[in-house]
């Protein structure tokens, strides 16, 4: 029995959950791991239930598109791979229905990371709607390079985050983003409390790993790393100045100090993510040692403007 490719997308029941998440794994993907993944999304309790379909030929799941909600009001789109007009056509049908179905739901961002050079891919969610956010270099850093706590300037000083700190912290992010050059284009869409709430939920939320920098009694800075969920290394979620404070070595300060922070943790590696338009950033990252591990192209579309 043929199946109309093009059309009806279908959420994906039990009984097919594993052949849809085969879908979702790249095609090196080892025998076993997309009950791995499942396991791994239990046991971390991330949703599979936002999860649609369109069956191929076989009657089997094809094309297939998850979507993740998280803490901060924002949702990650993942897919299966459009290999050809025919599966970018129904991928991009799915994006708009999954789209739809947010309308409904408390997300402000839906956002996903796409391989470099996938242009089907990134066409499929471009007819979609979704906008290029930035191309993001990852990297990480052995913590053991940070033999000893950093050296801070007398005119800074460094506190550790406590929630008695949430409205310096909200000031301070807010600064921050002014004039920003890593990932300019999320500024405004999703109110910064929000924001907080989508950096705790990174890995495990640990406060005492969270950082304000002071200066002249304002806080002006802040590095904030979590835990990764495999207790191996720690991932920098978010660095950023106020604009009256950039240039003065601040920004290396801070990230030694995470580094240092990480180490203490026992985490023997931290990772990042950075703009590759953000210039100094990089230069700052790879002069303390941090090495590119992969890249991937970000996409986002603000689902706020549906519910308004």
């Amino acid at each position: 029995m043929a199946f109309n490719q093009q059309f009806n997308p279908e959420l994906v029941q039990a009984d097919d959950q594993l052949i849809a998440v085969e879908q979702l794994l790249p095609r090196t993907a080892r025998s076993g791991d997309a009950r791995r993944f499942i396991a791994f999304a239990h046991r971390n309790r991330i949703s599979l239930d936002w999860f649609w379909t369109i069956r191929g030929d076989d009657g089997l799941p094809s094309t297939c598109v998850l979507v993740v909600p998280s803490e901060g009001r924002t949702a990650m789109f993942f897919t299966s791979e459009a290999h050809d007009d025919a599966t970018r056509t129904q991928l991009t049908r799915l994006l708009g229905h999954a789209i739809t179905f947010l309308e409904e739901q408390p997300i402000d961002l839906a956002q996903a990371l796409l391989l470099p050079g996938d242009s089907l891919g990134y066409s499929a969610f471009a007819d979609a709607r979704f906008e290029e956010l930035a191309t993001l270099q990852y990297m990480e850093c052995e913590t053991a390079i940070q033999e000893q706590a950093p050296s801070v300037p007398d005119e800074l000083k460094l506190v550790t985050y406590q929630d008695s700190n949430q409205s310096d912290l909200l000031a301070v992010l807010e600064a921050s983003y002014e004039d920003t050059l890593d990932c300019p284009g999320l500024r405004g869409l999703r109110a910064t409390e929000d924001v907080i709430k989508g950096h705790q939920s990174t890995g495990h939320f640990i406060p005492s790993l969270w950082t304000l920098a002071i200066h002249q009694e304002k806080t002006v800075g802040c590095v904030l790393i979590n835990e990764s969920n495999n207790g191996k290394q720690a991932e920098l979620v978010y660095l950023g100045l106020a604009p009256e404070v950039r240039g003065n070595g601040y920004g290396r300060v801070l990230t030694c100090h995470a580094l240092w922070l990480a180490k203490r943790e026992r985490l023997h590696y931290l990772s990042l993510a950075v703009d590759m338009k953000n210039t100094p950033a990089l230069r700052l990252y790879e002069s303390l040692g941090f090495s590119a591990t992969n890249q991937r192209l970000a996409v986002i579309r603000s689902t706020r403007s549906l519910q308004d």
